[in-house]
């Protein structure tokens, strides 16, 4: 990512969380600067896991996603899924860190993971 503004947003909010901050309507409103940024840069993937990580902290007041694991898609198919009940600040504050470098090859799979896991937590919860 080049857009400096949108560095300085994330970088920003990652020193917030990691002080002990963890003030929603400041994390949602910090993810939609950022989301400006990410679609002046034409990043359709950044621009989606943004919009769906700040729509998860607005609906369910945390974030309940974990790090995504490396699993065979075996193990996809027979794994049954299970959501954390307590905020996962970590994982959060590992996306943030992902949305740094969207186009480096294993953070774009990894923000397509963090996707597909909001996505299903909508889904089912």
């Amino acid at each position: 990512m080049e857009n400096y503004k949108f560095i300085q947003i994330v970088k920003n909010l990652r020193k917030k969380i990691e002080s002990g901050s963890f003030e929603i309507p400041t994390i949602i409103e910090e993810l939609q600067k950022a989301r400006i940024c990410a679609i002046e840069e034409k990043n359709p993937r950044l621009v989606k896991v943004i919009r769906l990580t700040f729509e998860h902290l607005e609906n369910y007041q945390g974030f309940f996603i974990s790090i995504p694991e490396d699993t065979f898609e075996e193990d996809e198919e027979n794994a049954e899924v299970t959501y954390p009940t307590e905020n996962q600040v970590e994982s959060l504050l590992y996306l943030l860190s992902l949305m740094l470098d969207p186009l480096h090859k294993r953070n774009a799979l990894e923000i397509k993971d963090y996707i597909d896991a909001l996505n299903d937590y909508a889904e089912n919860n």
